[in-house]
Parts: structure tokens; C-alpha cells; sequence
């Protein structure tokens, strides 16, 4: 029994802070001996504290049964789920940490193992570390039968683009783009109802275009370069209008403006000058996008973002 219940709620525990909301590891379920009743009820604890967005007594609980549970099957997951709740803390040097020793702990676990490749590039991408990050990714790719059809379809190509972009690698990037987008095309005639295809494909989007990479750690080239791969995913999203992904999508978008003010505010002439061409191009892009949607709630929003860059680019 405990078996069951351990392995249920597990699973909506992942569902929460995984790279995708509907996504499921491939985990063996634990034996009863596993888990104390005590510890059920710590995870059933650390499970609100992340509902409640308390990350830091999440992470508490995590470390704690990782160490509790050192050398059995379920410790991986421990570690995570604290490597996941570090990078929502935005502490991603005690997130790598986390996910290095899962992935030392699950060689034979594949599709924990690409899971944890993905996710830890991420933290990557958060230090600015983008080559290691790249790395990561491309490592998860020899995995990618291991992970679900919507990452591997098409979370993953889209970050693939995004990484590619990095490294001014435009030819590539594009080629993963279009590979990420063929794939929505594909992907969308698995969820049966209109209301489904919305909810998920907006969250889909998000991830997609989702920026990890910190504002005190950016790397002003490489962001530059990405800009409008991020941007491109991040509206997809907020046009679906679904209540809770494009809500999110707008605050990434918001973010990720944020982050190009911050850039250009502090630029010398020499990289305005490199860059003020790529990105008033991404901003016509946005604009266009937007223009066709349209809807006068999303044109002042991105008016209003235009003008604050345009304001730094002169």
C-alpha cells in the first residue's frame, strides 16, 4: 500500500516541477520498505510548501530524505526534487550539485538519466554557464526515446535552437526551430477537446521559450543573439489565451524584456552598434505577431515594452 501511494504522489509532485506539468518518469515504484510513514507524511508536507511556493522548507524536507534514503532506489528523486526547488530559489550552484549526484546515481535509469540532462542545463543556462549547458542538452538528445513525445518533439528541439542561437549559430538554430514547430503541428492531434489543445499547447510554449538565464549572470552576446527565439516561443503562448500558461507566458515575456532593457542600459556604443540592427528586427518580428492577433490588450503591452528598448537603442 504504501507502494502505491508513495508512487501516486510522486508523480503529482513531478507534475509540478518538471520542465513540462503532464510529464512522467519512468520510475521503478519503490519498495514499501522504502518509505517510512513519517516520511510520506514529510513529502505530503514539502508537496504544499511548493504549492505554496515556499521553496526554501521544500528544499529542507528534500535534502533531508535524500540523505534519509541514501542507496535506495527513491533517493534519486529526492535530489531532484531538490535540485528543481534550489533553481526555483535562484541558488543554481546547490541545484547543479543536486542533479550531478542523481545523475551519477541513475547511469542505468534513462529516463531519469535525460530528464535530469535537460534540467540540469537549465541551471546551467541560470549561471551563464552556456557552454555546459549546450553540452547537457546534447547529452540528453542521445536519450531523447526516453523522454515524453512533447519534450522530445518538441521541448527539446526548441531548446536546442535556443542554445544553437547562443554561439551565433543561426543556420542551426533556425533548423531546430523548425523541427520544434513541425512537431507543435504533430503533437496538438494527441489532446481530444478544443479547451485541451489550448491548456497544453500554451504550456508546451512556455517551456519552449522559457529563459533560465539569470539577469545577474547574462551573457550579453549570447542573450542577444536568442532574443527572438525566446520571444517567438513566449507569444505562441500568450495567443492561446489559456488562463494560467499565457498569464505566466506574459510575466516570462515581461522578464525577458527586462532582461534586454537591462542589457542596452548598460551597453557601451560598440555592442549597441553590433546588435541594434538584430534586435529592432525582433522587435518588428514581435510586432507583426502581434498585429495579426489582433487584439488591442496585446498591442499596448508590446508597445509599451517596444519603446523602453527603442528609447536605449538611439
Amino acid at each position: 500500500m504504501v507502494s502505491v501511494v508513495y508512487f501516486k504522489k510522486a508523480l503529482i509532485y513531478l507534475g509540478l516541477i518538471l520542465v513540462t506539468s503532464s510529464c512522467q518518469l519512468l520510475l521503478k515504484s519503490p519498495k514499501p520498505s522504502d518509505l517510512s510513514p513519517s516520511q510520506l507524511k514529510e513529502m505530503d508536507q514539502a508537496l504544499i510548501y511548493v504549492k505554496e511556493k515556499d521553496f526554501l522548507k521544500a528544499v529542507n524536507i528534500y535534502d533531508q530524505l535524500s540523505k534519509e534514503l541514501r542507496g535506495k532506489a527513491v533517493e534519486v528523486m529526492m535530489l531532484f526534487n531538490s535540485g528543481s526547488n534550489y533553481r526555483n530559489l535562484g541558488d543554481c550552484d546547490k541545484s547543479i550539485v543536486r542533479y550531478r549526484r542523481m545523475l551519477e546515481r541513475s547511469l542505468k535509469q534513462f529516463p531519469l538519466k535525460a530528464r535530469g540532462l535537460m534540467e540540469i542545463g537549465y541551471s546551467y543556462e541560470c549561471l551563464g554557464d552556456i557552454k555546459a549547458s549546450f553540452l547537457s542538452l546534447k547529452d540528453a538528445g542521445d536519450l531523447r526515446s526516453y523522454l515524453p513525445r512533447e519534450v522530445s518533439q518538441v521541448i527539446y528541439p526548441a531548446r536546442l535552437s535556443i542554445s544553437y542561437s547562443w554561439f551565433g549559430k543561426k543556420k542551426e538554430a533556425d533548423k531546430y526551430k523548425s523541427i520544434a514547430l513541425t512537431g507543435v503541428l504533430q503533437i496538438k492531434n494527441q489532446y481530444k477537446s478544443q479547451p485541451e489543445v489550448l491548456k497544453n499547447m500554451s504550456r508546451i510554449f512556455y517551456f519552449m521559450g522559457k529563459s533560465y538565464m539569470s539577469k545577474k549572470n547574462l551573457k550579453v552576446d549570447s542573450f542577444l543573439q536568442s532574443f527572438s527565439y525566446h520571444q517567438i516561443y513566449l507569444l505562441q503562448s500568450l495567443f492561446l489565451k489559456d488562463k494560467e500558461w499565457s498569464l505566466k507566458s506574459k510575466k516570462e515575456m515581461d522578464l525577458l524584456f527586462d532582461k534586454l532593457h537591462s542589457v542596452f542600459l548598460s551597453a557601451n556604443k560598440d555592442t549597441k552598434k553590433k546588435y541594434k540592427k538584430l534586435i529592432q528586427q525582433s522587435l518588428e518580428e514581435g510586432q507583426k505577431m502581434i498585429q495579426m492577433e489582433k487584439t488591442l490588450k496585446w498591442k499596448t503591452f508590446y508597445k509599451k515594452q517596444m519603446k523602453k528598448i527603442q528609447r536605449l537603442l538611439v
